[in-house]
């Protein structure tokens, strides 16, 4: 059996070795806010943490293994932070048999008004604004993600900042003319398939131009068109992130979900199946490989047969 473990038990025990992992945290919700004289940020993006040359982690027969993935953060209304997302996990035993859980970071929440800040996370959430006030960022976690964007607050003018992306956070930070648009997210082929995932949640806006969804974030709400001053209760929303992105969800009256978690291993098809308990996983096999996509929270073991 390949690698120092396998030849250390592999007389005793069937042991897989990973290949190549993906791991991905529940997005942030971005804030919720009504009055004509303040903005809500958008939610950042869930952790991002990929190795596509993985080594020294095994799936040994006989143990179990336990994969989480973390809801995305809860869409909110009634001048309200976002909620944050969820961190994303499994384990694995190390070259010592000891076992070892890899984490991604859940995604920061938006901030409703400018004397908030906003959540760190795997990316941050982006600030609010309210009477010149712009709040802080939520700061991303180093190798998983991007801090999110500040507001912009000038008179009547009041816009959120947008989520961080886990590739960057280019343009987050609000100004006169928009909000702050969702940072950029990462693209995988890990799947077999080029996806994006983990973008940052656009900003709201008063009365200007919402921020733009960061790939597969949710784009911001406006609150009314330039130069309205719409008040309490207007009715905007911005949309839930998508599924298994791990994306960010943008700032409205009403806000949407951040995006669930998503975790993937890949390994040489020649070693055994993963038995999987509870939770969804999908298995595919590609380019001499097997993939196992978990959607949801899921223990397993070793296939022997």
């Amino acid at each position: 059996m390949p690698g120092v473990l396998g030849g250390l038990i592999g007389s005793m025990f069937q042991t897989i070795a990973l290949s190549e992992y993906l791991v991905i945290a529940g997005g942030g919700a971005g804030a919720s806010a009504n009055l004509s004289s303040q903005a809500a940020g958008g939610g950042g993006a869930g952790g991002y943490v990929e190795n596509n040359a993985a080594s020294g982690l095994f799936f040994i027969e006989g143990k179990s293994y336990a994969v989480v993935v973390g809801a995305g953060g809860t869409g909110v209304t009634g001048e309200s932070n976002g909620g944050g997302g969820s961190n994303s996990s499994f384990n694995y035993s190390n070259i010592a048999s000891v076992l070892v859980t890899l984490t991604a970071i859940g995604g920061g929440y938006g901030a409703h008004r400018g004397s908030a800040d906003a959540g760190s996370g795997g990316s941050g959430g982006g600030a609010g604004s309210r009477q010149g006030n712009t709040g802080t960022p939520g700061t991303g976690t180093t190798g998983q993600g991007t801090s999110g964007g500040l507001g912009y607050s000038s008179g009547s003018n009041e816009s959120g900042g947008g989520g961080g992306g886990s590739l960057n956070n280019t343009n987050t930070a609000a100004t006169s003319g928009r909000a702050g648009n969702g940072g950029q997210g990462k693209t995988s082929s890990i799947t077999g398939t080029s996806t994006v995932y983990a973008g940052g949640g656009g900003g709201q806006s008063r009365t200007q131009t919402p921020g733009t969804a960061g790939n597969d974030g949710a784009t911001g709400a406006t609150l009314g068109t330039s130069g309205a001053s719409p008040g309490r209760g207007t009715t905007s929303s911005s949309t839930n992130a998508r599924a298994n992105s791990g994306s960010g969800s943008g700032g409205a009256v009403t806000s949407g979900n951040g995006g669930s978690g998503f975790v993937v291993l890949k390994y040489l098809e020649t070693y055994p199946d993963l038995k999987i308990t509870g939770g969804t996983a999908t298995k595919t096999t590609s380019g001499g490989y097997k993939i196992y996509q978990f959607t949801s929270t899921a223990t397993f073991t070793v296939g022997v047969d």
